[in-house]
């Protein structure tokens, strides 16, 4: 299918027959490189706009964009592919997880950091980071006691958008992760602040070892994100805490906001994110003090367990 796809396209891709997770995986013919080709949701002027500045990137962060081939309406994007370990799959797999120090995940944090500010110098918000889209690259078989927190890639940028947005643009949001703005479509409103609030919640997820809101009702895990702040684990240091609450902060709403008027709750988003981080290098910095302020401790047994039980 692939392949009948470019053909007439491009003769420069070899492609495998089937996807991985709706991904086709292949090399680039004249130099065996590794490259992915998947189909892109959406084809408006707004996506495409964010796609001419991020495939001019060349940064080893974030996941390298060769092309985008048009076939019968629908539109594929074909990237470099890395291999490596995905966070998603390290926070699914507890025997990997408990290999992994929190100060890795902290250093790990300040590199994603880093390659979303690249992006946001180009104006663009990625607004899709989430632990899935975060992989760690390393050679394989190589244990994660040898992988380092440099190696981060970025991949995914199928919901980026140039900003400011527009108003009247609406876009896909993601349950757990996308900050409040985002999830009622107030797109005019996001900012690097908006990343950065989701950079937040990845960093509570990776120390825990769990997301801050939790339940098997799609409409409660909403809720719950929209209007209720993260909640601070025993195990948790204040000074760090206070990162994560600067990071993801949202101002609180007095009553459901379909009963709010529409610049009621403009005012109340913009209080939130107007209070968060408002580029990548003030969370970095802090981050970079705490881990100043622990480098010479090392955990208790007893808060490692109390961990490991989701404390």
């Amino acid at each position: 299918m692939i392949q009948a796809l470019l053909k007439g396209q491009t003769d420069s891709y070899t492609f495998d027959s089937k996807p991985v997770n709706g991904i086709y995986l292949g090399k680039r013919n004249k130099d065996y490189l590794p490259v992915s080709l998947k189909k892109i949701r959406h084809n408006n002027a707004p996506y495409l706009e964010a796609f001419n500045e991020f495939s001019q990137i060349d940064h080893p962060s974030i996941a390298k964009t060769l092309e985008l081939i048009e076939h019968a309406g629908e539109t594929f994007v074909i990237r470099e592919y890395h291999h490596g370990t995905s966070l998603k799959t390290i926070l699914d797999t507890r025997a990997l997880y408990h290999k992994i120090s929190e100060r890795f995940f902290i250093e790990l944090t300040i590199e994603l950091l880093k390659a979303t500010d690249i992006l946001h110098k180009r104006n663009i918000l990625h607004l899709d980071l989430k632990p899935a889209n975060i992989i760690i690259k390393h050679n394989q078989d190589e244990d994660p006691t040898q992988w380092h927190p440099e190696s981060i890639l970025l991949i995914d940028f199928e919901q980026s958008l140039r900003y400011p947005v527009a108003k009247g643009l609406r876009n896909r949001f993601t349950l757990i992760y996308s900050p409040p703005e985002q999830l009622l479509n107030r797109l005019y409103l996001l900012k690097p602040a908006s990343d950065i609030s989701t950079i937040g919640i990845l960093l509570y997820e990776m120390i825990t070892g769990s997301a801050p809101y939790c339940d098997c009702n799609p409409e409660l895990i909403l809720n719950l994100q929209l209007t209720y702040p993260i909640k601070k684990r025993p195990t948790m240091r204040d000074e760090f805490f206070s990162i994560i609450q600067k990071a993801s902060y949202k101002a609180s709403f007095p009553k459901p906001p379909r009963m709010l008027d529409s610049s009621t709750i403009d005012k109340i988003l913009t209080e939130g994110v107007n209070s968060r981080y408002q580029t990548c290098y003030e969370m970095i910095d802090d981050l970079k003090d705490y881990l100043v302020l622990t480098k010479d401790e090392s955990q208790a047994w007893w808060h490692k367990w109390l961990k490991r039980l989701g404390f």
